[in-house]
């Protein structure tokens, strides 16, 4: 089974990587991941703000076209919590997943998951991911909610461009049995990660 390679463009400002996935999606390939240092106007789902106006963390989309199951596009959300939960762990965290799509590390939110569709183009799938690796605590200050970063829980710089390696390396390197075989083989991994779902504010 073929594994897909990415195609990594990397920007040192966008208003936010989904946007600009969402807005150019005909003309890029699938597999396409765009990052960026900064986002001046990263989102959340419902329409909230996403804090990412400072380097060093981690801000990406990821492009997927030609999905034609509709069991794996509608688990992607799940799929990419667990790849995220799994890159941490390679850091010696024990991360949660909070229902959908926010990753908590003590209680406190490390990550969080935006997957975005465009009416127009069938199949195709812009999965957002931001992490706080080296966020610093004035920022943390500014989310709705009890917030943290890498290198705050391990007292240490985290390296950016490791971890993205890393996330992307699990991320593509499972894709293809993902969609293949859909979500139910991983679900077990999925559960034991999941916090008891509680009414979304």
């Amino acid at each position: 089974m073929t594994v897909e390679s990415p195609k990594i463009l990397h920007f040192d400002t966008l208003p936010s990587t989904n946007s600009y996935a969402l807005d150019n999606l005909q003309r890029l390939e699938d597999c396409t991941v765009i990052s960026a240092e900064v986002q001046t106007a990263g989102k959340g789902r419902l329409g909230r703000k996403w804090v990412s106006n400072t380097p060093n963390n981690l801000y990406l989309s990821i492009i997927l076209k030609n999905i034609i199951n509709p069991e794996v596009f509608g688990t992607f959300p799940l799929y990419t919590a667990l790849c995220t939960c799994n890159t941490l762990q390679l850091y010696n965290v024990m991360p949660k997943i909070k229902w959908p799509n926010d990753i908590l590390v003590n209680n406190s939110k490390i990550a969080g998951i935006l997957c975005e569709t465009k009416s127009s183009a069938n199949g195709c799938i812009v999965i957002g991911i931001g992490i706080n690796l080296n966020q610093e605590i004035g920022c943390l200050q500014q989310i709705d909610q009890p917030a943290t970063s890498l290198n705050i829980i391990l007292q240490k710089f985290i390296e950016p461009s490791l971890f993205q390696k890393a996330l992307l390396d699990i991320f593509f390197g499972s894709l293809p049995a993902y969609k293949a075989k859909g979500f139910a083989q991983f679900n077990d991994d999925f559960l034991a990660l999941l916090l008891p779902k509680l009414i979304d504010r």
